[in-house]
């Protein structure tokens, strides 16, 4: 695998933005009921992410074709990354093909933590439609990730290590390599 830097005019990821904001909701207004709501404050967000992210990744599998576009910047008060928004290619990522998956996770990961010398990426989980699931689904197939919850014990973020990266890497291409 490999991550570059991300080309915001490529058609192919203009089109995954799109398809992956229309049917997973990752945002409370992209579940409006409009279509044409919804589309507009998916540019604006898209073209938000473009404008204030300062590390855009796609990470390409050996086809190259997009996995996985992730966007990051840097929180300057606590000397740490802020995961923006990540989301996979849903046309190349499949459940029964999960481990190219969490290769792209940790490539991605890897490289902003490489790009910046720093080894913290935190997010807050602002997600509301099918939230469950991804904390499921992050729970289960991407380890590297740490919940933290509120006073309340509802989750409000997470928190993704560096070392936690690299030891879920070594797991991912052991599995690989004997496969």
């Amino acid at each position: 695998m490999e991550v570059k830097d991300l080309d915001f005019s490529d058609s192919v990821f203009q089109s995954q933005f799109v398809d992956y904001c229309i049917n997973s909701k990752p945002l409370p207004r992209m579940s409006e009921n409009s279509l044409s709501m919804r589309l507009s404050y998916i540019y604006n967000y898209r073209n938000e992410l473009c404008r204030d992210s300062e590390f855009k990744y796609e990470c390409l599998d050996d086809d190259n074709q997009a996995v996985l576009y992730s966007f990051f910047s840097l929180n300057k008060e606590k000397d740490s990354i802020i995961m923006d928004f990540i989301f996979p290619n849903t046309k190349v990522v499949f459940v029964h093909d999960i481990a190219k998956y969490q290769e792209a996770f940790c490539e991605s990961f890897l490289r902003i933590y490489e790009d910046t010398g720093l080894t913290l990426v935190t997010s807050p989980l602002i997600r509301r439609s099918k939230r469950n699931s991804l904390v499921r689904f992050l729970t289960r197939f991407c380890p590297p990730f740490t919940f933290i919850e509120n006073e309340k014990g509802q989750i409000h973020s997470v928190e993704v290590d560096k070392n936690n990266v690299i030891s879920f890497y070594e797991k991912v291409k052991s599995k690989s390599d004997r496969n």
